[in-house]
């Protein structure tokens, strides 16, 4: 008898049987406890190796065969799926490999600049400036507005004194004096209540609406004194800023802020 030890599919005898004389295990020895071998003959497996036959050999090489392929197609089908082929892998693989994706991803790194920005000594430093900022904005906001608000009423008044000659007007006649008092006045209290809005950190609306009050304050002061005296241009600069401050007031609520 001829046997592989070398492997889970063994040849077990040759056609010429084994020795009856031999016991059991013995080479050429009856074996009684043969495997049971498959072949696509139906013939009994269960026969001890001295009675198969020469017949039997070719059937059981082309079962190992059978087997070796069917193992062979199982692995280039999962080695198929694994790169991307075939059909789709299960769920259960594709959790998987999204949880080792995510182990393996590299974590953010944060640039200089967003590291010194996360700072506590940076964020601290901004706060402070931030506040510092916020409490001169209110502290230069109504000097400031008046500032530009007497800024832009010589300059209507210089402006149109100069350009009306030039088109044969006089400014001191009564309608060109009118027009030029009314609209410096405007411009002057129009230019205070504006740009205090601007110039305001937070809660522009209610500043807009305190720059206004102060404003006709201040207008109300030059109208005191004005009228006494007969100093009925003053009065006029007075009407024309009431106008500006109500055009102010009109075009911050237009705003919506």
């Amino acid at each position: 008898m001829i046997e592989d030890e070398k492997g889970p599919n063994k040849l077990r005898g040759r056609a010429t049987g084994g020795n009856p004389q031999l016991g059991p295990g013995q080479l050429g020895g009856p074996d009684e406890s043969a495997e049971v071998l498959a072949t696509p003959k139906g013939r009994d497996v269960s026969l001890p190796y001295d009675r198969l036959t020469i017949e039997d050999i070719p059937d059981d090489i082309a079962v190992m065969l059978d087997a070796d392929e069917a193992r062979f197609r199982e692995a280039s089908q999962v080695s198929t799926n694994s790169l991307g082929g075939g059909p789709p892998a299960p769920e259960c693989e594709l959790n998987a490999v999204a949880a080792s994706n995510a182990e393996m991803t590299l974590p953010d790194v944060k640039s200089p600049h967003e590291m010194r920005a996360k700072n506590p000594t940076t964020m601290l430093r901004r706060r402070l400036v931030s506040t510092a900022v916020r409490v001169l904005r209110w502290i230069l906001l109504i000097p400031v507005s008046l500032a530009c608000g007497l800024v832009a009423f010589y300059v209507v008044q210089i402006g149109n004194r100069l350009t009306m000659p030039a088109a044969d007007i006089s400014p001191e006649d009564f309608l060109p004096r009118l027009f030029i008092e009314a609209m410096s006045g405007a411009a002057a209290f129009g230019v205070f209540t504006i740009l205090g809005y601007r110039i305001a950190p937070s809660h522009k609306t209610g500043a807009a609406y305190g720059l206004a009050v102060v404003a006709l304050i201040i207008g109300g002061r030059i109208a005191f004194e004005a009228f006494p005296v007969a100093n009925y241009w003053a009065l006029v600069r007075v009407a024309g800023g009431i106008f500006g401050v109500a055009a102010a007031v009109r075009s911050v609520l237009t705003s919506g802020s």
